[in-house]
């Protein structure tokens, strides 16, 4: 979708009301608290070279007075965007009349520097009479009122019965650029991929050099990717939510009930609004049926072998929750902003080295800590030179493809190499694989790059997005040396079962 919600608030007496405000994933914000008995959320954010603070409020009350509005803005600093549900009604700003919240709102803005932004275009359809009203205003101070642009999108409401305003800035904001290429896979020639791999591999590229030989394999199948797969880039504008259960008929009901919505509202006629209501409620019958049908579809489909992980990502997918590539806000620690990209990864790496450093640990719990490295060491150095047990054996094809066919496609490592690309290889490439494998595995050295990650930073759920210490890091290694990972896990567990050094009692963390 492209957004993600920087700060809510939400009603605790009503199952309706509330605000919320979702930013561009790619635009750095820090959360503001406001203290208020008004439902309000509040960010602020960098708008050329400027902080703005953004303040969204929903206002039911009937008899808001001015000290509660003057509360507010005095917990605002320099330049602002207040947006909101004021339900205050005054022809000031196009309403048919003026209620008392309406009089003490305009009384208030005489007295501050402050500029109604509204053209009098109505914001708000009863649901009744299909009338517009302008209860939804937006404030900001003298000095961004001539670079703001303010327009309500009459053309769809989003099946709410408030209608879109859009608050554009003359001045078109930096982000952070995030934009990356990745292989279109749908347009691969994976025929050719697979018949250059065949061709251009071979053993005379392994050597005793195993930086080297590396070097040369992750090149080589680098330059025919790029031969054979183009190449696209991700486009960081936002997209509209995409479900599962969305059908043409769902689409064509919508249009449908927009058309006559639009009807109503341009002749006013009796006849028009009811037509309307009945599209209306054959729209949400429609949409409500292709869920049910799309749900009882899937869960029939269900059985003892369907993956939990599988079945949250569907449930989540119908929702229209999407997994993106996370951007950060604006990080504070020790009351220090950290807004660009470079500085963001030097406090996160920062805060990951103080939670990994041994300085965490007592004095004892070193001690004992040492005490048995030591002795595990003795054991394992005694293992190294008895080299006869069956799991210092060379890997054979099957072990190979047994790894690569356990795959399933993630982002990879700072190599590029995908698993999509070791499932298209044929037996002659994979022997070069293999080859190279066993070489690592007999020389016992690993590749540099085999040993670096890209670390991206995930969220903990519920924590605070702007604290370093809220995030954890998901290392994304190369998919060669994690395709050898599993072909030495899957042998030392098999070891492990065979030779029975498993007790009977543990079931966790073995295959069935």
């Amino acid at each position: 979708m492209g957004y993600k919600i920087a700060d809510f608030s939400v009603r605790n007496t009503k199952s309706h009301g509330g605000t919320a405000i979702y930013v561009r994933e790619n635009l750095p914000y820090l959360k503001k608290n406001i203290d208020s008995n008004l439902e309000i959320s509040c960010i602020k954010f960098n708008f050329d070279n400027n902080d703005i603070t953004l303040v969204n409020l929903y206002d039911t009350a009937s008899d808001t007075k001015l000290p509660q509005y003057n509360n507010i803005f005095d917990q605002i600093e320099g330049k602002f965007l207040l947006c909101g549900d004021f339900n205050a009604h005054h022809t000031m700003w196009g309403g048919k009349h003026t209620d008392t919240k309406g009089r003490e709102l305009f009384s208030f803005l005489e007295y501050k520097d402050i500029v109604l932004l509204n053209d009098g275009t109505g914001t708000r359809c009863n649901p009744s009479t299909l009338e517009l009203a302008p209860i939804d205003l937006s404030f900001c101070n003298s000095s961004l009122a001539s670079k703001i642009t303010w327009s309500v999108d009459l053309t769809s409401s989003y099946g709410s019965d408030h209608h879109v305003v859009n608050i554009n800035f003359s001045h078109k904001q930096i982000l952070t650029d995030d934009s990356e290429s990745v292989y279109n896979y749908k347009k691969a020639d994976w025929e050719a991929f697979s018949s250059k791999c065949n061709e251009h591999l071979s053993p005379d590229m392994i050597s005793d050099n195993i930086e080297e030989t590396c070097s040369r394999l992750t090149n080589k199948i680098l330059q025919i990717a790029g031969e054979c797969i183009p190449v696209k880039l991700k486009n960081n504008k936002p997209k509209k939510p995409q479900v599962p259960w969305w059908t043409p008929e769902c689409t064509k009901s919508v249009k449908e009930r927009n058309i006559c919505k639009n009807r109503a509202q341009h002749t006013g006629f009796g006849t028009d609004f009811t037509i309307y209501r009945e599209k209306e409620r054959a729209c949400r019958k429609t949409i409500k049926a292709a869920q049910a049908m799309y749900w009882e579809s899937y869960c029939n489909s269900l059985n003892n072998d369907s993956k939990l992980s599988d079945v949250w990502k569907k449930v989540k997918s119908m929702l229209g929750k999407t997994f993106k590539k996370l951007n950060l806000p604006t990080l504070l620690y020790n009351n220090t902003k950290y807004e660009c990209t470079q500085d963001k990864a030097d406090i996160l790496a920062t805060n990951y080295a103080q939670v990994s450093s041994d300085d965490n640990y007592s004095d004892n719990f070193k001690s004992q800590k040492q005490d048995i490295e030591q002795k595990e060491y003795s054991k394992l150095l005694h293992y190294y030179k008895d080299n006869s047990d069956s799991y210092n054996e060379p890997y054979t094809m099957q072990e190979l493809k047994d790894a690569i066919s356990d795959t399933s496609d993630t982002s990879p490592g700072k190599d590029k190499i995908t698993y999509s690309m070791f499932k298209q290889f044929t037996d002659k490439s994979l022997s070069v694989l293999l080859l190279f494998i066993n070489r690592v595995w007999f020389l016992q050295k690993l590749p540099s790059e085999w040993k670096h990650s890209i670390i991206s930073p995930v969220l903990k759920p519920g924590k605070k997005p702007t604290d370093p210490q809220s995030y954890r890091p998901i290392a994304l290694t190369s998919n060669f040396v994690k395709i050898m990972e599993k072909m030495v896990n899957n042998r030392l567990r098999w070891y492990l079962e065979k030779n029975n050094f498993y007790t009977p009692n543990q079931s966790g963390f073995r295959k069935k």
